[in-house]
């Protein structure tokens, strides 16, 4: 599912690699495997991402997914993007590694409400260069609009980031 601009519903992917190469480098967040404005109902169980730091996992602008028991290894901008509306929507038992720059493991922006985060494990210690002082400290596991509301955050582990969950006033 790339660039769908029309409503899609009810896609599940259950046990799929995503294995990327130089045809998907990424020059935004909006480069993934998944990108979608109208994605409801969006089910994936013990898939891979192996992205390779060259593109983002999952996109989606307005819709509803359940991400569970899956990896995320490699992104290069985000691994999973809720833009505007993502309403919910789980994510939970998923690991999340070898992240590359950018912004989160996970960004959830305005719009987005009633989205669980459980039991998922971020390793970060490849997400950013602790001798930068700025920018590269603010590298999050998860990182939270300022009009996100009703959010469940529990069983999580989070190790090597700047900081672990960054909610962005603004």
């Amino acid at each position: 599912i790339y660039k769908q601009t029309g409503v899609v519903e009810n896609v599940t992917f259950t046990d799929v690699t995503f294995d990327n190469d130089s045809s998907l480098n990424a020059t935004s967040s909006e480069s993934a495997f998944i990108n979608a404005d109208n994605l409801f109902n969006l089910k994936i169980t013990n898939c891979e991402f192996n992205l390779k730091r060259l593109s983002a996992g999952i996109f989606i602008t307005f819709g509803k997914a359940f991400i569970t028991n899956s990896s995320f290894s490699g992104a290069k901008q985000l691994a999973i993007f809720f833009r505007q509306s993502c309403q919910n929507s789980i994510i939970s038992g998923c690991s999340f590694t070898g992240k590359e720059g950018g912004d989160a493991a996970i960004f959830l922006e305005t719009g987005c409400s009633n989205i669980a985060i459980t039991n998922n494990t971020f390793d970060g210690s490849d997400a950013y260069d602790p001798t930068i002082v700025d920018a590269g400290k603010l590298i999050s596991a998860v990182q939270f609009d300022a009009k996100v509301h009703n959010c469940t955050i529990s069983g999580n582990t989070v190790s090597g980031y700047g900081m672990g969950f960054r909610l962005e006033l603004g």
